[in-house]
This record gives structure tokens, C-alpha cells and sequence, in this order.
């Protein structure tokens, strides 16, 4: 039976947050946006970035192997100091799987290799910022809206999940392509190659329409259920693919 002080410590964490609403996880996972939007606006190569991401992907898949494999054979000294590390950044469901930083990592690779500059970046910052919004705001005021249908939507996604989704995705557009450093980032590149962006102020698309089309691929990709998948590596795969299709 759970005693008093074991109650009161559990009180503590969800009135801090780090139960319910999971803030070290949270702020761990939006952190990745400013990161991205920082390597759009200085023009680093992809190949450098690719490098980068691949040797940090493999690293910390070597290291969660050995993890998994402490675990299996007995909850050994590895797995233990591991969660003491970065154990509040992880779910218990994922105690007994591969870590989710493995699949942002996997789905920022595949983001970055496959679709232009100004895409890989939005989609990966959707996944930053949008994503957690929804988590965070659904969680809060879920409860108190219409619950999205599943099929084709995962369990418990809620229409408070999904505007917040919504309004961070379009927010997410205008910080890369029409604030001041977006557009500046967007002349920038253009000297270099036009074939590094998918948008520019030439574009047919016009800018509001724009933030409209990148909201709802962002409010979607976040509530999707594809498979059983994790949305860490579904978000940005497929939020990018919907970009390439729509901003022509």
C-alpha cells in the first residue's frame, strides 16, 4: 500500500509538472527547435548536418542498446545509472523499448536527407514546437472538448490538441518564412540556390494561405495514429512529405 509521504512526494511532481504533464521531457523536445531554426539561419551544409545527426543517431542507438541489454539481463549498473541520468525525460512505457530521442533523431535524418532547406526544418520544428503544444494543451483541456476519432486519429487526441497543434504549426511557417530573419534566411539562400527552398515571396502560394496549409499539416500529422508508430518519426516524415506536395 502507497504510504502518506510516497502520496505526498507524487502531489508534489504533478503540482510541479514532472508528472502529468512531463515538463523535463517537454522542455527537452522543444529545445530541438530553436537548434534547427539556428542551422537554418547560418547556412550549414547539409552534408555537415547529416553527419552530425547520423554519429549523434548512432551513438545513442549503441547506448540504449547496451541499456535494454542491462536491463534484460537483470536491471544491471548500466541501465540504473542511465535512468538516473535522463530517466525523467523518458516514459515508463519506454523503459523496456528503444528510447523516443532515437526516432526525433531517425526522423530528423530522414527530414534533413530528403526534402529542401526551408521543409526539413519546419517539419522538424513542428515536431518540436507543435507536437508539444497539442501534448501539453490536450492534457490540460482535453477533457473538456470533442475527443478526435480513432481510427484515423490516436486514442485520447482531442480537438484542444489538435488547434493548439494547429495555431504553434502556422506560427511555426511565419518563423520560417516571414519574419525578418526568415525572409533575410529566404534571400540569403536564394543567392546561394534556388533549389535549397520550396517557398519564396514568388511563389504561387501566398503567405497566408501558407501558415493556413502548414497548421492543418501540422494538426494532422500530430493526431494521426500510423501503425502504432512513434509520432517522433512519423511528424516530421510526414508533415515534410505534405510541404513538398503543397507549397508549389
Amino acid at each position: 500500500m502507497e504510504s502518506d509521504e510516497q502520496k505526498r512526494l507524487d502531489n508534489k511532481k504533478r503540482t510541479l509538472g514532472v508528472g502529468e504533464l512531463e515538463l523535463p521531457r517537454k522542455l527537452f523536445h522543444s529545445s530541438i527547435g530553436p537548434i534547427a531554426i539556428g542551422i537554418y539561419i547560418s547556412q550549414v551544409s547539409r552534408t555537415i548536418v547529416l553527419r552530425l545527426l547520423t554519429i549523434l543517431l548512432l551513438v545513442i542507438l549503441v547506448i540504449d542498446l547496451f541499456r535494454l541489454r542491462s536491463t534484460v539481463v537483470g536491471r544491471g549498473r548500466f541501465a540504473s545509472l542511465y535512468e538516473s541520468v535522463v530517466g525523467r525525460l523518458m516514459r515508463e512505457s519506454e523503459r523496456q523499448k528503444l528510447n523516443s530521442t532515437i526516432w526525433y533523431l531517425l526522423g530528423a535524418v530522414i527530414s534533413v536527407a530528403s526534402f529542401k532547406r526551408d521543409i526539413a526544418i519546419t517539419s522538424i520544428c513542428i515536431l518540436a514546437f507543435a507536437d508539444t503544444s497539442a501534448s501539453t494543451v490536450g492534457r490540460l483541456l482535453g477533457r473538456y472538448t470533442y475527443t478526435l476519432p480513432s481510427p484515423p486519429f490516436g486514442q485520447k487526441k482531442s480537438l484542444a490538441g489538435f488547434t493548439a497543434a494547429f495555431l504553434t504549426g502556422a506560427f511555426t511557417s511565419w518563423l520560417i518564412w516571414g519574419s525578418t530573419f526568415g525572409q533575410a534566411t529566404i534571400a540569403e539562400a536564394g543567392k546561394l540556390s534556388t533549389d535549397t527552398l520550396s517557398w519564396t515571396t514568388e511563389s504561387k502560394l501566398r503567405f497566408p494561405l501558407l501558415m493556413i496549409v502548414v497548421g492543418i499539416i501540422s494538426a494532422v500529422t500530430e493526431s494521426l495514429d500510423v501503425h502504432g508508430l512513434d509520432d517522433n518519426l512519423t511528424i516530421p516524415v510526414i508533415s515534410g512529405i505534405l510541404m513538398t506536395l503543397l507549397l508549389k
